[in-house]
């Protein structure tokens, strides 16, 4: 599952913030533990916490054997979980559960990529209707762009997905 992360981060121009997402992640976790490890006496651990665990472990081992990925990579998140739950408690989970419910934003969507041709597009044709507008003559042909002197192709690239993604990531953290 890691090295199939490792690779989309590598080749997927959407989720080419995911080495990012880990390491923040980690840093939040590891400044909420400095804070929250004084105030605790005691670590409880919480055996309810084996119940996350143990149905992340089925899913993930059951993703794997499809070569589900993407789901392989939502188990792990929930392994986490558990292993908190059941490691350091309710409280610590309830802590943590910022740090690890950000983890969820280095997980390349399966939707995302099929979705920037339709939405590029979308950016041709209403680019093309503010045009009009102005008084240009244009037509539009799926993602081909007619001017009186141009022709233009607007690629995957201007559906601003990218952006979007990306943009989301930073939103949450903040």
């Amino acid at each position: 599952t890691l090295r199939w992360l490792a690779g989309e981060w590598l080749g997927n121009d959407y989720y080419s913030h995911g080495p990012l997402v880990p390491l923040i992640s980690a840093f939040l976790a590891w400044r909420l533990w400095i804070k929250w490890l004084p105030e605790q006496r005691r670590i409880k651990p919480a055996t309810i916490g084996l119940l996350p665990l143990g149905a992340g472990l089925i899913v993930y081992l059951y993703a794997l054997l499809q070569r589900a990925y993407f789901a392989a990579s939502l188990a792990m998140i929930i392994i986490i979980a558990g292993l908190v739950w059941y490691l350091l408690g309710t409280a610590a989970l309830r802590r943590f559960a910022f740090p690890i419910g950000f983890l969820v934003f280095m997980i390349p969507l399966p939707f995302i990529e099929p979705l920037s041709v339709p939405l590029a597009q979308l950016t041709g044709a209403m680019s093309a209707a503010i045009v009009r507008l102005l008084g240009v003559p244009i037509t539009v042909n799926g993602a081909q762009i007619s001017l009186p002197n141009a022709e233009l192709v607007v690629g995957a690239q201007c559906s601003g997905l990218r952006s979007i993604v990306t943009l989301m990531t930073l939103v949450a953290l903040v």
